[in-house]
């Protein structure tokens, strides 16, 4: 019986049956459009019906030819027997056996008995399994790979549900945490976490909710009891293939226990300088403050007025550097002082020095916060100590009213220093020389300038006015 085309086929096939139009429609339609090959062999193995895609596969109009003839010459014993033993079977089965065709073509084939009337056939529907053992291949190369950088990494690679019940841990877990994989299934992490780091773990829970990522830092109890430091990266994952689609969360977890300890470790360490560092500048002030009452005290025996005064102005050098220490026991921050609070309060100290100066003489001082290094604060507020003193003293003769001005900035782009000391009173005398000067208040100004190395200039338009510019490294000009 020989039959040339799927329409007398199907006409055959559905022959008797119900909605037969419909029926040969759509068989139609599935022979000529599916990917795999469909023969139909008689008792010789011949082939009496072919669908497009045999020719699409192997390239030449079969019929008639036997399928023993195709496949590889190894396999035509097994497909003889194999289409003998369908026939043979009172039953409808299906053997199904992989046929390599003679252009290289890998194919599984399912053989199945077909009864038409009288007579009866073999149904052969053979389907390329390259993509799919390829596809299959790299399904497992691509699981190999991925299983392996989970099972070897260093770092716990853990799956959970958003509630926390661990669904995944990865081997390293058993060395950090004392649990090996399974002991954690099904149970919630968050069970081990310290109860006060709970409300953080949920914080980031819901942040990892809304924005899919989150990072938390929390202490984890191992199985032996003792709480180590884990700091966890947190990714929310949903696929609809793992875990009944649920979305859950992919771990990333790393034992930072040592770190934590060292850097608690160095806190405390840093505190205690800090506590020592304030005691010292603590003695050292009080140390000042006793050589100033010394020199008080001394100068009570001293008849000449000129003397009285050099006591005084030493005392008002010693209470200016005892001033820093004061500020720097004060303030939390050791290493650096704010200087204008520093010339807030030394200005306040020297109005009070120098009585009936303060309802006559304003002294306005830096508004902008300036941030200077303990050398560089005692330099500066021993300059500013002499050049306020000298306008005290001089500037604003027989009662004059007037003011004085301290302002301190800092250029970040040049990374330098400009300190201003001026005044409206008189004027500093054009006899002055300040490269060869007599007085000891501007010795000290010019020596105190070098050690800053710093560039001095003065100005006698409209009183006087000394600007220092000095420049200083990186860390120190932050402010």
């Amino acid at each position: 019986m020989a039959i040339t085309g799927s329409e007398q086929w199907f006409s055959s096939v559905v022959a008797g049956r119900k909605d037969v139009a419909c029926q040969q429609y759509f068989g139609n339609v599935f022979l000529q459009q599916t990917p795999d090959m469909v023969f139909v062999l008689d008792v010789n193995v011949s082939i009496v019906y072919a669908n497009p895609a045999v020719n699409r596969c192997l390239g030449s109009d079969v019929l008639g030819e036997s399928l023993l003839s195709m496949v590889r010459a190894d396999q035509r014993k097994g497909v003889s027997a194999s289409v003998r033993d369908i026939i043979s079977l009172a039953e409808t089965a299906v053997l199904v056996v992989p046929l390599h065709f003679g252009a290289g073509y890998c194919f599984q084939a399912r053989f199945s008995k077909l009864e038409l009337e009288t007579d009866v056939f073999v149904l052969c529907v053979a389907t390329d399994v390259r993509l799919h053992n390829e596809g299959h291949h790299q399904l497992l190369e691509s699981e190999s790979r991925y299983r392996a950088i989970a099972e070897n990494s260093l770092d716990i690679i853990s799956e959970h549900l958003m509630d926390g019940t661990t669904l995944y841990v990865s081997p390293s877990a058993m060395p950090v945490t004392g649990f090996c994989s399974d002991e954690r299934l099904r149970q919630s992490t968050f069970d081990r976490a310290h109860p006060d780091d709970l409300p953080g773990i949920r914080k980031a829970v819901s942040v990892l909710a809304e924005t899919g990522q989150a990072r938390m830092t929390f202490r984890y109890q191992r199985k032996d009891g003792v709480y180590i430091y884990l700091e966890s990266v947190a990714r929310r994952v949903q696929n609809p293939y793992v875990y009944e689609g649920q979305p859950f969360m992919l771990v990333v977890s790393r034992d930072i226990t040592d770190r934590v300890t060292m850097m608690q470790q160095l806190e405390q360490s840093v505190k205690e300088k800090e506590v020592l560092l304030s005691e010292i500048h603590h003695r050292v002030k009080n140390n000042l403050q006793i050589i100033s009452s010394l020199l008080s005290l001394q100068s009570q025996f001293v008849q000449d007025p000129l003397s009285e005064a050099v006591f005084m102005d030493c005392q008002s050098r010693i209470k200016s550097i005892a001033l820093i220490h004061e500020t720097l026991y004060q303030s939390r921050n050791l290493s650096r002082i704010d200087f204008a609070s520093y010339a807030c309060n030394l200005v306040d100290r020297l109005s009070g020095s120098y009585l009936g100066t303060s309802d006559r003489i304003s002294v306005d001082v830096p508004s902008e916060n300036v941030y200077l290094p303990i050398d560089l604060a005692i330099s500066c507020g021993l300059i500013v100590n002499e050049l306020v003193t000298n306008a005290l003293k001089y500037a604003f003769p027989d009662g004059r009213r007037g003011q004085i001005e301290i302002a301190i900035s800092y250029d970040a782009p040049e990374k330098q220093f400009c300190l201003k000391v001026s005044d409206n009173g008189v004027g500093i005398p054009e006899s002055v020389d300040l490269d060869n000067p007599v007085t000891l208040g501007l010795q000290l100004v010019s020596t105190l300038a070098q050690q800053l190395d710093a560039m001095i200039s003065v100005d006698n338009m409209g009183g006087t006015t000394f600007r220092l510019y000095f420049s200083v490294s990186e860390e120190r000009g932050d402010s």
